[in-house]
């Protein structure tokens, strides 16, 4: 939009306005469903008091599909399980947009994000290049970005970040017919190494490994610090992981 002011509008929602303060109350049965527990969030306020968002985070476990399935077509028999996350989440408010940020939590391990954009869009009040919504209804065409910190936390077990990338096998004796393809892993020795972007093309991704214990069901590969039981376990090297 050429017109003012939105034509010098450059908001930065979580840096500008802030995120954890603007978060609101979850409510039971819309916001959340299940066994919840709910956690009351605190921030001091501008006249040196504390405010209270009370039932501010959320966390419920939910079902999440089909996890394992076999059928022996021998027998006929069948076997499957059901798989189930741990999910956090918490929302919160900027002038017209609502995020939502949540975290799942798998049975083996994985941690993954998710940050959903929602609320009502700023339509303005005449005809500039917009998305229609519908007939006579506009709307300012807007990019959002969410970015997420990893910090590596280094202790007595020496965790190490790992990127992990699906490439091309080069051509040669072990690939005479070039459709070979592997994972390559590349070690993330400091945190200027980590600024990196994602690519959906390779399947790029990240773990984070202790590099003195493994895993009983995966003698061969480095332990995945989420699969241990406790953060002594993780990260202190006190306790056994299962």
């Amino acid at each position: 939009d050429i017109h003012e002011p939105h034509y010098r509008k450059n908001a930065f929602d979580a840096g500008e306005d802030g995120l954890g303060k603007n978060a609101h109350s979850l409510r039971l049965g819309c916001d959340c469903l299940g066994v919840i527990h709910y956690f009351d969030a605190h921030f001091p306020n501008f006249e040196g008091g504390s405010h209270c968002i009370k039932n501010a985070v959320c966390l419920h476990e939910e079902d999440h599909g089909l996890l394992w399935k076999h059928v022996n077509w021998r027998t006929g028999h069948t076997a499957s399980m059901r798989s189930r996350r741990l999910v956090i989440s918490f929302f919160c408010t900027v002038a017209n947009y609502e995020y939502g940020f949540f975290f799942y939590l798998y049975m083996d391990g994985t941690v993954q994000s998710e940050v959903k954009l929602t609320g009502v869009q700023h339509g303005p009040n005449r005809p500039i290049p917009t998305d229609e919504l519908s007939p006579q209804a506009l709307s300012i065409l807007a990019g959002g970005l969410a970015r997420a910190q990893c910090l590596r936390r280094s202790c007595a077990t020496a965790n190490t970040v790992v990127e992990i990338n699906v490439a091309q096998d080069p051509a040669g004796p072990q690939n005479p017919h070039r459709n070979g393809f592997g994972v390559h892993e590349t070690k993330l020795e400091r945190e200027l190494e980590g600024r990196r972007c994602c690519s959906t093309a390779s399947s790029r991704h990240w773990e984070i490994r202790s590099s003195t214990k493994v895993g009983a069901a995966h003698q061969r590969a480095p332990l995945h610090p989420a699969a241990c039981g406790s953060e002594e376990d993780l990260f202190e090297g006190t306790g056994q992981c299962p």
